[in-house]
């Protein structure tokens, strides 16, 4: 009955057209919320407030209505995560380690995932390969960090992109525990 309270709105929106004419998707938002002035790292669309704020509604709609759709949990995490991303940022900063893997940006990629699935069986490493490969998921396959910039860092050291992406990272691993 819960899910009914939220499927149905969410629904909903999701066949609300936008200004633009498209219906809620991964193609949407790239057309939608790519501006003219874009940061200077060329794949991040520089969005207003309002534009931020209507992406966040539009993905959290989505993402309640189908939680397969990874681009619109993402978008929704990249859109309203803000403040808890510049924190993870700035814990990583306080510690010669944080710093060092800020520096060295190690990922959990192709190298890792067959590492882990020569782990032995009783391994973190073996279990999160189980976890993945069964649901289907492929580390490399995460949707790419869109609309976080590292323009916007206000004085955090540091690759918010890349804090996003290993916080995503870092939830398969959790999920496995």
């Amino acid at each position: 009955a819960t899910s009914l309270l939220w499927r149905q709105p969410a629904q909903a929106l999701l066949r609300a057209r936008t200004s633009h004419g498209c219906v809620l998707s991964a193609q949407c938002f790239a057309s939608t919320y790519t501006t003219s002035t874009t940061s200077s790292d060329d794949t991040t669309p520089a969005l207003t407030p309002l534009q931020r704020a209507r992406l966040s509604l539009q993905a959290a709609a989505g993402a309640l209505a189908d939680p397969s759709r990874a681009d619109l949990v993402a978008a929704l995490g990249e859109t309203t995560g803000d403040f808890a991303l510049r924190a993870m940022a700035r814990r990583l900063n306080n510690t010669p380690h944080g710093r060092g893997i800020l520096e060295t940006q190690p990922l959990f990629d192709d190298a890792f995932y067959d590492a882990c699935a020569r782990a032995p069986p009783s391994t973190l490493g073996a279990a999160y390969h189980t976890f993945m490969t069964k649901r289907g998921f492929h580390p490399s396959e995460r949707p790419a960090v869109r609309y976080v910039s590292n323009d916007d860092a206000r004085g955090v050291a540091g690759d918010l992109k890349y804090v996003m992406l290993r916080y995503r990272q870092g939830g398969g691993i959790l999920q496995v525990l």
